[in-house]
């Protein structure tokens, strides 16, 4: 876990993007269905509210998995690799 400048723990987690791009995020907050978190290369980090069913628990392996399979452009490699994905908790 990281902290940030304000002092918010933050969580790493994997977010689920536009046409199924993993983005590497960290949670601030967490909300019922939602939470807020930041961008990894954000230069001014400011929160934005990502929807829970779009998260999922930060593995370096799946990342890197994921960033590998979404560069290929392999849509099919991409829906096993979330399908097996574990969710944010």
């Amino acid at each position: 876990m990281h902290s940030n400048e304000f002092g918010h723990k933050m969580k790493p987690a994997i977010g689920r993007a536009y046409a199924d791009e993993p983005i590497k995020l960290f949670v601030i907050r967490e909300l019922d269905r939602s939470a807020d978190v930041i961008a990894e290369d954000e230069v001014e980090p400011h929160p934005i509210g990502f929807r829970r069913e779009w998260l999922y628990r930060f593995e370096p392996k799946v990342f890197a998995d994921l960033r590998a399979a979404y560069q290929r452009r392999d849509a099919v490699e991409l829906r096993r690799l979330w399908a097996s994905a574990e969710r944010y908790s």
